[in-house]
């Protein structure tokens, strides 16, 4: 996804919030292939290790809820925007949230 899009559906897409993130999601029109985007606030993570360390941790997290079917759904496009408290919390209550998160709104 290139800024444009990302842009696009930051200010037209539907907001799921969750506890260690905000999710933000349109619908795929151009069909891209790379669908989702990870975005760590400068105000929240001070060094590129924490934005880091933060997008690796939940990218693993949302793998581990899609093992079957190794990715989300492709006729959506996802932004999310990462919370400090995603370094705060532990792996397994990550998992846990994201499956609940994805249950209760429909996201699988």
């Amino acid at each position: 996804m290139n800024n444009k899009q990302v842009v696009t559906i930051i200010t037209q897409g539907r907001a799921y919030r969750s506890s260690s993130f905000l999710l933000k999601m349109a619908e795929n029109k151009d069909k891209i292939k790379r669908n989702t985007s990870f975005l760590t606030p400068k105000k929240q993570f001070k060094t590129a290790v924490q934005k880091n360390k933060a997008r690796r941790v939940l990218k693993a997290a949302i793998l581990k809820c899609f093992e079957s079917k190794k990715a989300l759904n492709k006729d959506f496009l996802y932004v999310f925007t990462l919370n400090s408290s995603v370094l705060n919390t532990s792996f397994g209550n990550l998992v846990e949230e994201f499956k609940i998160f994805a249950a209760k709104n429909d996201i699988l």
